[in-house]
């Protein structure tokens, strides 16, 4: 593995993918229903930052739907960055522009021209970086977001990602015995799961949700596979710990924000930074009710809108919300 890699597998391209959650008019609506003012500002193009921005297909999206806005996506990778700019010149796209970079570069010098941003967005790269990386990405954060910005980070989640670790950690092995690249570690790993799951082996009755996931994972292509299992770092979080690591940068944790899927809309409010590791074991229990395998979770330096602050009962520490599945239309 090459230093500049940082440990992270760069043997080939990361996939192409479009995520809802990550459209500003999605964040908006997150910010707007748990109680806060969405980042827009009259009178000015919207800024909108994505960090980890892979081949750049999501973000050419979001700037071909968001003409009047400014978009910029970070990646370290070249083969990404060369990828994305061939694509936003393909599609005309003039309000888009990818720039390589490190996050220990950016930590330590946030370029002038970049300034700051209304969104910031991660799609989960910090399930796959070092702590210094995640240190680094963190402090990028706090020179990015604009005041009264919103962050989206996006990770692997404990517990609901749990099943996964046994393939994981038989396909790290494996590269590191036969010092292979490519995904054929990972194939193999499948391929010995299979085996194991043809003699009956106790360990899918003490995670029966195991092999439901490698049988999804064979639709899943060779590049995806590569990038999800075969790097040096693989980190599943619980939310109160990502909770806790925004809310020491304070100019983005005023308060936070589940940011779901439609079809399981759960948020868990916190009024106040301070109050999130306060709060861990209350944050962590409903964690494990949740149970996704993928958690999206904001930040937001906006204020309350008017009239919510009052409605909230003095010494308030987390309230949930629950919207019928009637209010969310057909999906």
């Amino acid at each position: 593995m090459s230093d500049w890699s940082h440990g992270y597998n760069v043997s080939m391209g990361y996939s192409y993918g479009f995520y809802r959650e990550m459209a500003p008019d999605w964040l908006d609506f997150c910010a707007w229903i748990g109680g806060f003012e969405p980042p827009r500002r009259a009178g000015r193009p919207l800024r909108y930052l994505e960090l980890g921005c892979g081949q750049g297909f999501g973000l050419c999206l979001l700037a071909a739907a968001n003409s009047g806005a400014e978009f910029l996506g970070v990646d370290f990778q070249p083969e990404h960055i060369e990828h994305a700019t061939g694509l936003a010149e393909a599609a005309g796209l003039t309000n888009v522009r990818f720039v390589r970079a490190d996050f220990l570069d950016l930590a330590a010098e946030w370029p002038a021209d970049f300034g700051t941003f209304d969104y910031v967005t991660m799609h989960g790269i910090i399930s796959y970086l070092s702590p210094p990386l995640i240190s680094a990405v963190i402090q990028c954060l706090s020179h990015s977001v604009a005041e009264g910005g919103l962050v989206y980070v996006s990770y692997n989640a404990q517990p609901g990602c749990l099943s996964t670790v046994p393939l994981q950690h038989i396909a790290r092995r494996i590269k590191e015995i036969e010092n292979a690249d490519g995904a054929a570690p990972a194939e193999e790993a499948i391929a010995l799961i299979d085996g194991l799951a043809a003699a009956e082996a106790p360990v899918f009755q003490v995670m029966p949700a195991l092999m439901p996931r490698v049988e999804a994972l064979k639709t899943r292509d060779r590049n995806y596979l590569v990038h999800e299992y075969l790097s040096e770092n693989w980190n599943l979080f619980w939310h109160s710990d990502v909770a806790a690591s925004f809310a020491q940068r304070r100019s983005i944790s005023s308060a936070r924000r589940r940011l779901p899927t439609i079809s399981s809309w759960n948020f868990c409010r916190s009024r106040f930074a301070s109050r999130f590791s306060n709060n861990r074991p209350r944050m962590s229990a409903r964690t494990c009710r949740i149970s996704s395998s993928t958690r999206r979770s904001g930040a937001t330096s906006s204020a309350a809108r008017p009239g919510r602050e009052a409605a909230a009962p003095a010494g308030t520490r987390c309230r949930c919300m629950r919207l019928p599945r009637s209010c969310l239309g057909a999906h």
